[in-house]
């Protein structure tokens, strides 16, 4: 029964907007900080997040002890739940606008590696569109975390209560994944 709007923001920015009960936010994942100001709908799906690095540059990433003193890129706001995110205070982050200028950074050597969300799909998507070599990139076998993504519902929503917009998106996300909807639109990602 909604009408949505999507804008696409850099991720710092939407969180802003959205704290400012302007928007929801989509492929949203969930910590304790964000529970405090956020209603999280159903899972919609599982985002594999991986570190992804050039090829002709790349090295083992078995634990989170690899990354220390290497360049990693991440998307301006992220943070990743688990032990990538218990451990930023001991690796050197380079915080970047969007996944495009990521890329472009770690394709020109200007970072050792980058954190991107979306699993492989994602990449393919960034590269296709903004004609980057996808084949000078490999991703790291094990996921930096495998995160279940929600929308989240600002507490402070204006002109609608997030308690309603949350059970009726609730509502919908069962109905598209009772009907197969969901899963086909995964498949189609994959």
């Amino acid at each position: 029964g909604f009408v949505a709007e999507v804008r696409s923001l850099p991720w710092k920015r939407a969180l802003n907007e959205a704290l400012k009960g302007n928007c929801i936010i989509t492929g949203f994942s969930k910590n304790l900080q964000r529970e405090a100001d956020y209603a999280f709908t159903n899972a919609l799906y599982v985002d594999r997040v991986l570190l992804w690095q050039r090829v002709d540059d790349a090295f083992p990433f078995v634990s989170i002890d690899q990354l220390v003193g290497r360049s990693i890129g991440v998307a301006r706001g992220s943070r990743y739940s688990g032990e990538f995110e218990s451990n930023r205070d001991r690796l050197t982050i380079v915080e970047v606008d969007n996944t495009a200028r990521l890329l472009r950074m770690l394709l020109g050597g200007r970072i050792d590696a980058a954190v991107i969300s979306g699993g492989r799909a994602s990449v393919r998507y960034i590269t296709e569109r903004t004609d980057s070599d996808r084949a000078a990139l490999v991703p790291s076998e094990r996921e930096i975390v495998i995160d279940p993504n929600y929308l989240g519902i600002p507490f402070s929503l204006k002109l609608l209560s997030s308690g309603e917009v949350l059970t009726r998106l609730n509502t919908a996300i069962e109905s598209l994944r009772s009907s197969g909807a969901i899963q086909q639109l995964h498949r189609s990602y994959q």
